[in-house]
């Protein structure tokens, strides 16, 4: 190893700092950016749904794009310099609804590359074996995100809210530089790909997808409804940016703990329950904004959102790896994050059949027991083994992986083998 080698799991934790750091820098202080800068709370309605429906649209294409052309790597760098670009173009442009919308929308397209990628880089980096340790490597961004919201409100309270967007472009070139720290991954080849390609291919691995981001959508639009707006309603309170900051920063503060115990708690509640219990936690949150006005209370509140995004979100990335195949889990991650628009913390979790997966070729099939519904907190997902135990004939879409002898070690999935979730 040479000197300018990183540990892959240096490398991989030291991604997620970065990143903490870039969308503290834009996310929290957007909102009350865009009012600086003389929109109406309609308008700012407005530019956070067009952000959203780019988003919608761009998502799924650069999942196909990352999975079957560029590979992981470069899409996350194509998109995270994308983004600080697009950042400086509404630092120097930004004035007025139509070119705000404009610069806002392409700071969507190519910011929603990133997050996506960065976790499923971190799966990949733990194995099936090691995926519920997921929150524990996540809790460095949450870390990074808390301490960096904090310090830039206060720096902004001082010197404007416009700044925002030079230190975003700064952080996004940061990471930008460290994502050449992990190694380039190769893109696989579907066999069968269909008109629809990669998108298609997750639909046709995991039957009832579509159906469960439908159920998910209540979930994100209720936190797009409260989070995009809360800095407002602290600054029409008479707190400033520093008070936006701290909010944000005591949420991400929340989220370094519950991430770091979600492992344990999903061994012991179960994925579907952590799920739940995230969305409960949510619901609590939001009402509590809703009533009470006094800003520094409603900051204090914000322990709720990070707690309630510290287990919906964990749960969500694990749930993914577990119920969707392998070769359709970069895929499947990256829909979660248009249902909630511009919003740092977009992920929804696909749900459908039981889905068990030998390391040599990935197998779907509809689940045994049909879904449970907990309206807003739907998940129905069931995981169960197999019937059969001879070998199962698959028309999956993508290619087999090798298969080599046991004693290799290199026939079974990192750290053993995998794990069914309950």
């Amino acid at each position: 190893m040479n000197r300018f080698e990183v540990r892959p799991a240096v490398a991989i934790q030291g991604l997620f700092v970065l990143f903490g750091i870039a969308i503290a820098s834009f996310y929290p202080f957007f909102a009350p950016f865009l009012s600086s800068r003389g929109l109406s709370e309609s308008e700012i309605g407005l530019v956070i749904a067009a952000t959203a429906l780019a988003r919608i649209l761009t998502t799924p294409a650069w999942g196909h794009v990352a999975d079957t052309r560029l590979g992981r790597r470069l899409v996350l760098q194509l998109g995270m310099a994308g983004a600080a670009v697009s950042s400086l173009v509404l630092f120097w442009f930004g004035h007025g609804v139509a070119a705000v919308v404009a610069a806002a929308v392409a700071f969507s397209v190519t910011g929603s590359a990133v997050g996506p990628n960065i976790d499923v880089l971190a799966l990949a980096h733990l194995g099936d074996g090691r995926m519920h340790d997921y929150g524990r490597i996540r809790g460095w961004e949450s870390m990074s995100y808390a301490a960096w919201c904090v310090v830039l409100g206060y720096a902004l309270q001082r010197a404007g809210l416009e700044w925002m967007l030079p230190v975003f472009a700064g952080a996004g070139l940061a990471v930008l530089a460290w994502s050449f720290t992990v190694a380039p991954d190769h893109p696989a080849r579907l066999q069968r790909p269909g008109r629809l390609g990669a998108v298609g291919a997750v639909f046709k691995g995991a039957p009832r997808f579509a159906r469960f981001l439908a159920g998910t959508l209540f979930v994100w639009v209720g936190f797009s409804a409260a989070w995009n707006f809360i800095s407002l309603k602290i600054l029409a309170e008479g707190g400033g940016p520093f008070l936006v900051g701290f909010a944000a920063g005591l949420g991400g503060l929340t989220e370094v703990p519950v991430m770091r115990l979600s492992s344990r708690m999903s061994r012991r509640m179960g994925l579907r329950m952590l799920y739940v219990a995230g969305c409960l936690v949510y619901a609590t949150g939001f009402l509590l904004w809703g009533l009470i006005t006094d800003p520094t209370v409603v900051s204090i509140l914000s322990v709720f959102e990070g707690a309630g995004f510290g287990l919906l979100f964990t749960s969500s990335v694990v749930i993914v790896g577990k119920l969707v195949p392998p070769t359709c889990t970069r895929r499947a991650n990256r829909w979660p994050r248009p249902s909630a628009s511009a919003s740092r913390r977009c992920w929804v979790v696909p749900s459908g059949g039981s889905c068990s997966s030998t390391w040599a070729q990935p197998r779907c099939t509809s689940g045994r027991r049909p879904s449970r519904s907990w309206g807003p907190c739907w998940d129905g997902s069931r995981w169960t083994r197999p019937r059969s135990r001879g070998r199962i004939r698959s028309r999956s879409p993508w290619p087999p992986l090798p298969e080599q002898s046991p004693s290799s070690g290199a026939g079974s999935p990192p750290g053993g083998a995998r794990r069914e979730p309950r």
